[in-house]
């Protein structure tokens, strides 16, 4: 463990270190079996800086490699690519490892240029797996096969944290010859977003060609969301398990997915978009403008599989070609749907082959619409069969009447232009031109064709926005519209919050029958953001649809110069591409802008934004008070105790004085959760020496957490106060504190709660009070805990700005006395009423040991170590190898740092009773302080051999130097001593 804190803290440096130079470093770096800067692929990547390019000159490397760092957004990203058009290949016979290539979590990463040959044997990777989370990775032009193994994939994206795997494009790749695998050649899964597919050819592999799935429990149930696979080529991608069949393209349990333009033929099933997994469903997928034939069953299967299962829902398909599938004769249909809903089926050619079947629905096909397709068989001149729900229609249109689907379909040969070449665009006769809906893609006359093909423009895919045209204003008013724009109220001190939290809200509205894409929402307040936000929305809104938005603002710390509540102007602007053009639009908006100290309580946490810790008038004033701790008189007392009444002390030394604030007083406020508060920072409240029972809270607990003791925030009913942490363990607090109940127990942390506006009658009395209060809340169950480090999580602190007035904390004797004064009455108040009673069960016993040497004990851990000694001489004059009384005098003296002394003492101890786990420690921790590590060693192993358990709690004993006061710091022992009590 602690040679791991080491290397890490050595990292941290290294990767300072390492970003300051880096736009020194980047540059082209040349891999070669001969000459160039590298003859290891590997080496080239242990080396490279964000914004260098790997060329690897020709020939046959035996690796498999791993991105150990990747680029980024403003340094650029790492490409790793074949030099000009060599043939490189990375060959991993023989190379133990799942992936021939391997990037976790790492981001700006591109792979392009090579052949990817000979994983074998392999468990559960691929040629190139990219895991975790990042973003901006691009694999493209790569021929990959030859991987083989229980699950070996081709190109395989695993998004397996909360945070998304995003960016993502494979392009232009072939993969191939690969076997078996029970996932796909490509293969998306978990938490991935916007990512593409595109132009690859995937063909004679075991399973799915491109695999698209979510909900997987191993995976936490993620899935992947805002996707395309587009312009594919997907053959023979087929099954050698019993059983199963598996699709050219499969999407299970993704959302908002499009799979568009592809040719998928000769494989189990051609696109097959399922519900596998029990309560996860598949939704917002599109399917259009693709090319599906000769496929061995289905040529497009959708819906779950049982009804327990998911279902597949809100999806669109359109625009497809499916022809003469079911080449097995099975008994689904060209197109088969079960378990699905709400889905829309229309502009499609469906040709059915010799099977005959052209729709299939067994169970579970609820509220799907059907129409403006074309159907068609080659086996006679019938108008079926459609099967829909288990019931068989031979007529089309007995179909249609007593179904209501496909009120504007027909049944005809589509007439294209060449089937047997596999031509599937239309002739000029064909009845499906002009015969379709719109679905928001380019069409040439008055109606789009069914088909994937549209006459006239010789295109299968929609229009490419031309990003680089300048954005225009629609010509015929608008076309999307943000209506309902509403701000909240806006807070400065909460300005980092609002950079993932809304200012505001508004509906984003579709009204034309098109599909708008590509939209972006940004924020901007001129006076107080340095650049536009991108706001939460929509990538895609369908046509007539209107979605709820978020919006959002980055502010710049110049709100915090707020001091009166203003007005702002907000400019948001819309922009988006819709039928191959990019639009604009401009609203400009007012949203006031609170003062810096303003505050709602509809969320107490909120508070913690003003604990700002790091300001320096702060740091001051507590570093200077903190420096009173320590003093050997009080050594024994919990350190985060003593330092909190030294705190207390000072501030009511310093004078500060508590003050309702008659305009906005905490009880009517806490009451009233949209009533703006007023809220001092913990500047403020020093310069005003004066504050509200929340500006006392919120200093106190500023002046604690700057010296590195947690706090949180109380409420109770109609008043503030706060607590600390004593960074203790439950049971010891029980035995080290005078009144459990006058402590808060929660898991496994003790506070101590405090009412912070009993500033005249020392830090006990505030203690005792604060006790009270918490007491009575939690019996009327009207308490409120806020740990302010899991508020800092969501409402960061911010830094006044500006510089703060000169601000002396008291004197330093003035405090020491009264520090002092606490303390001695804190002990007194714990340690009189043991003490009568052990005196009373040592006259009882006459004198046993046992008792006597518990007094000692006592008197030590509290820093009476004249009283102890006395008790522990009184023991020894009676037994001068009496075990506990030689431990604990030694650990006397280690408290005082007289190590001579206390080896003295620990030896007598491990002379009497060798085999005594205490006396190894103990002398171990001597002789470690001594720097005799030899013998720390041998005392060390001795200890581990005798009780595992102590030696593991002391393991910085294994250490030397730098290293084990680190390790002893983690451990929480370096200021402690092991009393032997029997």
């Amino acid at each position: 463990m602690h040679r791991k804190l080491h290397s890490s803290v050595i990292y941290s440096v290294f990767l300072l270190l390492f970003f300051l130079i880096l736009p020194e470093l980047s540059h082209a770096v040349i891999v070669s079996k001969t000459g160039g800067d590298y003859n290891r692929i590997q080496d080239a990547l242990d080396n490279a800086v964000p914004g260098d390019t790997i060329y690897v000159k020709e020939g046959t490397y035996k690796e498999k490699l791993e991105f150990y760092r990747g680029g980024s957004r403003g340094m650029g990203y790492i490409v790793l690519k074949n030099y000009e058009n060599d043939k490189v290949v990375l060959n991993g016979r023989g190379i133990r490892a799942d992936n021939m290539i391997y990037i976790n979590n790492q981001s700006y990463i591109v792979i392009q240029g090579f052949e990817i040959i000979n994983n074998l044997n392999v468990r559960t990777g691929a040629a190139i797996m990219i895991e975790g989370q990042g973003s901006n990775v691009e694999i493209r032009n790569n021929k990959i096969h030859e991987m083989r193994g229980r699950q070996a994939m081709g190109i395989t994206v695993y998004g397996t944290s909360s945070a998304p795997y995003e960016n993502i494009i494979i392009d232009g790749n072939e993969i191939y010859n690969s076997e078996p695998s029970k996932a796909g050649a490509i293969h998306i899964n978990g938490n991935v977003r916007d990512f593409e597919v595109t132009n690859n050819s995937v063909h004679d592999v075991n399973n799915a060609g491109i695999d698209i799935i979510g909900g997987e429990t191993w995976i936490k149930g993620y899935f992947p969301q805002d996707g395309l696979c587009k312009n594919n080529v997907v053959y023979r991608a087929r099954s050698k398990y019993r059983s199963d069949n598996f699709a050219g393209i499969h999407v299970d349990g993704a959302k908002d997915i499009t799979i568009e333009g592809n040719r998928i033929y000769d494989n189990d099933i051609g696109i097959d978009i399922s519900a596998w997994k029990k309560g996860v469903d598949t939704s917002g997928i599109i399917v259009r403008k693709n090319i599906i034939y000769s496929n061995d069953n289905e040529g497009i299967s959708f819906g779950g599989y049982v009804r327990r299962n998911g279902k597949v829902i809100n999806s669109e398909f359109y625009n497809n070609v499916l022809y003469k599938n079911q080449v097995e004769m099975g008994g689904d249909g060209e197109l088969t749907g079960r378990f699905a809903s709400n889905n829309v089926i229309t502009n499609n050619i469906i040709f059915a082959g010799r099977q005959g079947i052209i729709y299939a629905s067994w169970s579970g096909d609820e509220g799907n619409t059907f129409d403006n397709n074309c159907y068609y068989r080659q086996a006679n001149s019938e108008e079926g069969p459609f099967f829909v729900n288990n019931t068989g229609f031979e007529d089309f249109r007995k179909y249609r009447s007593v179904t209501s689907r496909d009120k504007n379909s027909i049944f005809s040969d589509p007439l294209f232009n060449n089937e047997s070449s596999r031509d599937f665009t239309l002739k000029k006769n064909s009845p499906c031109i002009d015969a379709g809906v719109d679905m928001g893609i380019a069409y040439s006359n008055a109606a789009p064709d069914i088909g994937a093909f549209e006459q006239g423009l010789n295109i299968i895919t929609e229009k490419t926005p031309r990003k680089d045209l300048p954005a225009e204003k629609p010509k015929n008013g608008k076309y999307l519209e943000i209506e309902n724009i509403a701000f909240d109220s806006v807070f400065p001190v909460l300005f980092k919050y609002y950079d993932e939290h809304p200012v505001g809200h508004a509906t984003l509205r579709n009204k034309t029958s098109f599909r708008a894409k590509d939209i972006e929402i940004t924020l901007f307040v001129k006076q107080y953001m340095d650049i536009p936000k991108k706001c939460k929305a929509p990538k895609t809104l369908k046509a007539g649809e209107k979605k709820e938005i978020e919006l959002n603002a980055l502010f710049t710390n110049n709100v915090l110069e707020i001091t009166e509540g203003t007005k702002v102007a907000v400019l948001i602007t819309l922009e988006y591409s819709m039928d191959g053009a990019v639009y604009k639009e401009e609203y400009t908006q007012t949203m006031r802008l609170h003062n810096r100290n303003a505050m709602t309580w509809d969320d107490d946490r909120k508070a913690a934004a003003f604990v700002t810790a790091k300001d320096p008038a702060v740091l001051r004033f507590a570093k200077n008070v903190a420096g009173v701790v320590g003093r050997k008189e009080s050594r024994a007392v919990n350190k985060n105790l003593l330092t909190a009444m030294a705190m207390h002390e000072a501030v009511s030394l310093f004078g500060m004085s508590y003050v309702i604030d008659p305009t906005t007083p905490f009880k009517e406020f806490s009451v009233n959760k949209k009533a703006v508060d007023f809220l001092q920072f913990p500047r403020q409240t020093l310069e005003y020496r004066a504050g509200d029972c929340d500006d006392l809270s919120i200093l106190y607990s500023a002046l604690l957490e700057s010296v590195g003791i947690e706090t949180s925030f109380i409420t109770i009913p109609g008043h503030l106060l706060m607590a600390f942490s004593l960074d203790l363990e439950p049971d010891m607090a029980r035995k080290t504190q005078i009144r459990p109940d006058e402590l808060i127990f929660i898991g496994k942390k003790v506070w101590v709660p405090v009412e912070v506006t009993a500033l005249d009658n020392g830090f006990l009395n505030a203690w005792k009070i604060g006790a009270k209060e918490w007491r009575e809340a939690v019996s009327k169950d009207k308490e409120g805990f806020f740990p302010m480090r899991d508020s800092w999580a969501v409402y960061e602190p911010v830094g006044l700005p500006g510089n703060a007035a000169p601000i002396s904390p008291p004197v330093r004797d003035q405090l020491t006395v009264s520090y002092l004064k606490e303390v001695t009455k804190f002990i007194d108040k714990i340690i009189l009423p043991r003490v009568a009673k052990l005196q009373s069960e040592i006259n009882k016993s006459e004198g046993d040991p046992k008792f006597v040497n518990k007094l000692g004990v006592l008197y030590a851990r509290y820093g009476l170590t004249d009283k102890a000694r006395k008790e522990f001489n009184r023991l020894l004059s009676k037994n001068e190898s009496y075990v506990p009384a030689l431990l604990n005098f030694g650990n006397i003296y280690f408290m005082e740092d007289d190590m001579e002394k206390a080896l003295s003492f620990y030896e007598r101890a491990y002379a009497s009773e060798p085999g005594n786990s205490k006396a190894i420690l103990c002398m171990a921790r001597v002789n470690h302080e001594l720097e005799n590590y030899g013998i720390v060693n041998k005392l060390y192993k001795k200890l581990k051999e005798t009780d595992p358990d102590l030696a593991a709690r002391y393991l910085y004993l294994g250490f030397k130097g730098e290293e084990s006061t680190r390790a002893a710091d983690m451990l929480g022992v370096k200021d402690t001593v092991l009393w032997d009590e029997e």
